[in-house]
């Protein structure tokens, strides 16, 4: 977590990411962990077009895969 699998939100339609740090909830099912994270976006342009991303990193040659099952974005 936060070094293979990274998550990144955006206010402005996906022109500007911040990213945020993932944590782990605990498990919903064998082998399929609950990630949560918070993030500070005040920083970003203005904008109200909400956009998240994750991505995976650092594969060298070793397969890393992850599935997503779902994904819940709430802002205030």
């Amino acid at each position: 977590i936060n070094t293979d699998i990274k998550a990144f939100a955006s206010r402005d339609n996906g022109t500007t990411y911040t990213e945020f740090t993932l944590t782990d909830e605990g498990d919903y099912a064998t082998g399929k962990q609950i990630l949560a994270g918070s993030v500070d976006i005040s920083g970003q342009p203005s904008g109200t077009s909400m956009r998240y991303k994750i991505r995976g990193y650092n594969n060298s040659g070793d397969a890393k895969e992850f599935n997503l099952h779902g994904v819940s974005l709430t802002w205030g």
